[in-house]
């Protein structure tokens, strides 16, 4: 596979990046430097993206925030530990030095929470909004099929979904009126009737 861009200056770009920002082992160089250049990249921004899908196996899913919703839709298959390191990257990306140093200086500050809350939607939007288009429109580059039958089942899937949410909502309420003593059924239905607001409305 050909891209039109140097993997080995992109590898350099994100062993720098691992470096500085001590981002420890849970992305490879190729995918940190992928990621970072993508960023910024112009006419070339879709190869790496490319990349990332047919090489380094990402899919859309995993840069959707796994609530309980986006799972139990199968939207995100991202988990807690891999959501939170794709965030450490996308601040190592998105922020500068002086806002990193800041970050580290305001923990805590309750004065400060309007400026890193803006920080904060910053990098989050970079996974959610920038990456996960690049990579949804580079999975679909290479799956046009998927896309296509997929397109005309959604329907049909949110209903089952729905379905399938109301019937486990039921459940757990029987469980919870005939045995009180199961503390945590309340949040279960809690996060259960969320996702099914999510599927509701991604129709």
């Amino acid at each position: 596979m050909t891209f039109t861009f140097d993997i080995k200056d992109t590898r350099k770009a994100g062993a720098d990046i691992i470096k500085a920002d001590k981002l420890g082992s849970d992305f490879t160089s190729a995918v940190v430097g992928s990621f970072a250049e993508a960023a910024v990249a112009d006419a070339s921004a879709s190869a790496r993206y490319d990349h990332l899908v047919l090489v380094e196996k990402f899919t859309p899913s995993m840069l959707v925030s796994p609530t309980a919703g986006n799972v139990a839709l199968g939207k995100s298959t991202a988990t807690k530990d891999s959501w939170e390191a794709l965030k450490t990257l996308a601040r190592a990306v998105a922020w500068s030095l002086e806002e990193k140093q800041f970050w580290k200086d305001t923990e805590g500050d309750a004065d400060a929470k309007s400026e890193r809350d803006a920080l904060s939607n910053r990098a989050s939007n970079l996974v959610t909004k920038t990456w996960f288009k690049g990579i949804l429109n580079a999975h679909k580059r290479a799956n046009p099929d998927l896309y296509k039958r997929s397109a005309s089942t959604t329907k049909d899937v949110q209903t089952k979904v729905v379905e399938g949410l109301d019937d486990m909502i039921r459940m757990v309420r029987d469980i919870k009126d005939n045995d009180e003593s199961i503390y945590d059924a309340g949040e279960l239905i809690v996060a259960l009737q969320d996702a099914k607001k999510e599927a509701n409305r991604a129709g």
